[in-house]
């Protein structure tokens, strides 16, 4: 069990935290949401996968793309990479992780 004293100094500094934030911004949201708009997630079809080359593969995972698999590809660059790969990368940097080029 916690004791009271501890509690009110959680909430105490969780509120202040809050304040600080609200005073300094207006707007926190900012603490939630991802830092840029991920981008579209398509299926591999069977023409896209032919044109590739047998050693093209994921540069975040290394795995070989497959037929009917989540893809997506940068706006700016034209990177290929699994859906899952580039929205987990994407959480954390705000570039593509082949040219660094800024999403």
């Amino acid at each position: 069990m916690i004791p009271t004293k501890l509690m009110m100094k959680r909430r105490r500094i969780g509120r202040t935290l809050y304040s600080f934030l609200m005073a300094y911004s207006g707007n926190i949201s900012f603490l939630f949401s991802p830092a840029t708009k991920l981008p579209k997630k398509r299926r591999m079809n069977a023409t896209r996968l032919r044109a590739l080359s047998k050693d093209e593969r994921c540069s975040i995972c290394l795995e070989a793309y497959a037929l009917n698999e989540s893809i997506s590809d940068l706006k700016p660059c034209r990177h290929l990479f699994h859906h899952k790969c580039i929205a987990r990368w994407l959480r954390k940097k705000n570039s593509c992780p082949m040219c660094r080029a800024k999403q």
